[in-house]
């Protein structure tokens, strides 16, 4: 009878640790993800390839793995667009 409660419990704490870790990973990817894109992107192209890049918006949802910018322009180092 109790190794059935302390089963019960388990199962009910590993059930519960999932679904937080699930909540904190769609969290990241719809709140975080896009954030640090919109600050990384415009620092990562310019370091790389030597563009100026704006961008507006970004975002991101981690359930499909897509990614959207808005306002996105890229210059080159030659000031062509």
């Amino acid at each position: 009878m109790a190794a059935s409660r302390r089963a019960n419990r388990l199962i009910s704490y590993l059930t519960m640790g999932l679904l937080v870790l699930i909540a904190l990973y769609v969290l990241a990817g719809f709140l975080l993800v896009p954030w640090w894109l919109e600050r990384a992107l415009p620092e990562q192209l310019a370091e790389r390839l030597g563009w100026q890049v704006e961008v507006d918006d970004v975002s991101f949802n981690p359930l499909t793995f897509t990614v959207g910018a808005e306002g996105l322009s890229a210059q080159d180092g030659d000031d062509t667009k």
